[in-house]
């Protein structure tokens, strides 16, 4: 009987509790000013939190190629061949010119990449942790559009869910050279896209006369900054003019010149020298097996984002409310994550990190719909979205501990073996056997990160070489460090 009673109390205290809670929240919840305070401070945590990952992580992979300016040496068998270390800015036009020629057509992100190499490692990681943050907020502007009301659940939920399914994060948000590629060219080309979304809300974009040559010229950036995601980008722009004149907006001409430009960008990195020699080195499947892999990967990353987004228009669209759900916008944006992920068949080569660009457009169409919902002011959907929120932010506090804590144990590594270096050539010591340094801990900004192998020829090795101004490394046994 005692403890039936005691029971009975505990349940009422906690209920009363609870609904305090919540209570608050609805509060907090329809005030803006309560929600920008909030969307402000995950800013500044998200700032601190990349930053910190961002300086546990070294230089590897292409780094070291880019701190030199690039050649074209018709005389040597390799494609890719540098001369003297960038010292320039001169020096980086110089190098993107061969660059085009013999690597790729991204000469604007690597542009970016060897000026941040000019600059330093420590710059670079206050620029990407700043990206880092424009990213998460440029995917809540889209997600968002024009309307007023801001929503710190929703902020949190596209900055856990890019922590959480952020492909290769090691290579595409923490790698120097992989990061400027992928979460820069993101960040390029959502802004492009920004004005194309916020005029479709109401057929409006103040300034547009000063903002017209800033357009055209993020809208070339965009094109020319990734082979299939700035495809995807121009699809997704065309589209926009399309529902302008459906909805009966008048058509600006920013936003055909701006497409105009961006396929100019798009042609002018795809035409170049080098993407034909890369593709023929690249080239590792059957015709048939690639495109199989192609599209069970699709299936595999994108179609639980399509199922997300399918029973959230089931919900809004069963809640019948007043105002009635735009399905249009969330339907544009996942085709573009599609057509992103499908324009890749006409590739030969489908790297993980590739899928950076897709997943984060996949994302933003199911947090548009996450909004709308939110917006209908319904408690049993708000209380369910904000204890999903504070579940997902503890299994995200975990994940990033246990990548924090090996990235330390990593970098000491990397710090002892930098050292051990430096020291033998000051000895004289020109020619070296060095540890590999790798982890099994997937969210360490050094998972999957490749290091030196066993053949002082390996691209990796000969470029770490040539960056410290030794003969040769070798991977093998070093107990001296």
């Amino acid at each position: 009987m005692l403890l039936a009673k005691l029971q009975s109390n505990l349940t009422e205290k906690c209920g009363k509790a609870v609904d305090k809670f919540f209570g608050a929240a609805e509060k907090a919840d329809k005030n803006n000013r309560i929600n920008i305070a909030v969307i402000c401070i995950a800013c500044v945590i998200l700032f601190a939190l990349s930053f910190f990952m961002n300086s546990m992580t070294h230089l590897s992979l292409d780094d070291y190629a880019y701190h030199f300016i690039f050649i074209e040496d018709a005389d040597s068998a390799e494609v890719i061949n540098t001369g003297d270390r960038v010292e320039s800015v001169s020096d980086i036009i110089t190098s993107m010119k061969a660059h085009y020629n013999t690597v790729n057509g991204r000469i604007v992100l690597h542009f970016i990449v060897q000026l941040m190499l000019l600059w330093g490692k420590p710059v670079f990681n206050v620029f990407n942790s700043v990206f880092m943050v424009l990213l998460v907020a440029l995917m809540y502007l889209h997600c968002k559009g024009k309307n007023k009301r801001q929503s710190a659940p929703l902020f949190l939920m596209i900055a856990f869910a890019v922590w959480s399914f952020v492909p290769s994060a090691s290579l595409t948000v923490f790698w120097l050279d992989g990061s400027i590629n992928y979460l820069w060219g993101s960040v390029f080309r959502l802004i492009a896209l920004l004005p194309y979304r916020y005029y479709y809300d109401s057929g409006k974009l103040p300034c547009q006369a000063l903002l017209f040559v800033p357009i055209q010229l993020m809208c070339a950036v965009a094109g020319s900054a990734n082979e299939n995601m700035s495809a995807a980008f121009i699809g997704v722009a065309f589209l926009f003019v399309i529902l302008y004149r459906i909805k009966g907006h008048k058509i600006p001409v920013w936003s055909v010149t701006g497409i105009v430009v961006a396929v100019a960008g798009y042609l002018f990195m795809m035409l170049a020298p080098a993407v034909s020699i890369r593709l023929e080195m690249n080239y590792q499947a059957t015709l048939l097996k690639y495109i199989v892999i192609v599209l069970s990967n699709v299936v595999i990353r994108l179609v639980p984002f399509l199922g997300a987004a399918l029973i959230l228009a089931y919900i809004l669209y069963a809640l019948k409310a007043k105002e009635k759900p735009c399905f249009v916008l969330p339907g544009i944006y996942m085709l573009g994550a599609f057509a992103g992920a499908l324009i890749m068949l006409a590739s030969t080569f489908f790297p993980e990190r590739a899928w950076f660009g897709i997943v984060m457009m996949a994302i933003i169409s199911v947090g548009m719909l996450v909004y709308q919902l939110i917006q209908r002011d319904y408690p049993l959907v708000r209380n369910l979205v904000l204890v999903g929120v504070l579940g997902w932010a503890m299994w995200c506090g975990v994940s990033y501990a246990r990548g924090a804590y090996d990235a330390v144990l990593v970098d000491k590594k990397f710090d002892k073996r930098e050292a051990y270096i430096i020291e033998q050539v000051e000895l004289g010591n020109y020619d070296l056997t060095l540890r590999a340094i790798s982890t099994d801990e997937k969210r360490s900004p050094h998972y999957d990160v490749a290091d030196i192998g066993d053949n002082p020829q390996n691209y990796r090795n000969r470029y770490m070489a040539k960056y410290y101004g030794l003969n040769s490394i070798i991977e093998g046994e070093n107990d001296e460090y």
